[in-house]
This record gives structure tokens, sequence and C-alpha cells, in this order.
């Protein structure tokens, strides 16, 4: 019996929650437009290059590892790692 009452349920609730995948889908790309729009891609890559040099400025013992930083930020918080997270937080 309990299975045919979950099995009801989830029919009921499975078109609803398709029409919301639908909205969501529509409200992600807006806002991935906004992003590349504001040239996300470019603003992430000029923040990390400041950042970095920033850090080398202050701390000029870490200068040998300069470009190790640079290829890990460039892996971490490039715009291809950040942008569902940056989708998400604007679509909230």
């Amino acid at each position: 019996m309990k299975r045919i009452v979950v099995a009801l349920l989830l029919f009921a609730v499975l078109p609803v929650l398709d029409a919301q995948d639908k909205s969501d889908s529509s409200h992600y790309k807006a806002a991935e437009q906004m992003l590349t729009l504001m040239d996300m891609p470019t603003v992430l890559k000029k923040s990390v290059d400041e950042m970095v040099a920033m850090q080398v400025q202050q701390n000029p013992a870490i200068k040998p590892y300069e470009t190790v930083m640079k290829e890990f930020l460039a892996k971490y918080m490039s715009w291809d790692s950040l942008k569902a997270d940056m989708v998400q937080i604007y679509m909230d």
C-alpha cells in the first residue's frame, strides 16, 4: 500500500518539478547571459593576475612560485570552473 501512495505522489509531483526545471533553465540562461555581458571571464582573469602580483609585491620571497600560483588560480578561479556557481548565485 505504501508503494502505491509513494508512486501516486511521485506522479503528482513530477510534472511540477519538470515545469520548475524549465523555468529555472530560462533563469539560468538569463543569468549566464548577464555575466557574459559583464565580461566575467576577463574580469576573473584580471582579478587573479592582480591578486598574484599584489601577493608577490607584499612578499617577494614567493616570486619563484608566481607561475605555479597563476596556474593553480587559473584552474580553480577561472570562468569555466566558477561559471555554474556564479550563475546560481545570480539566479538566487
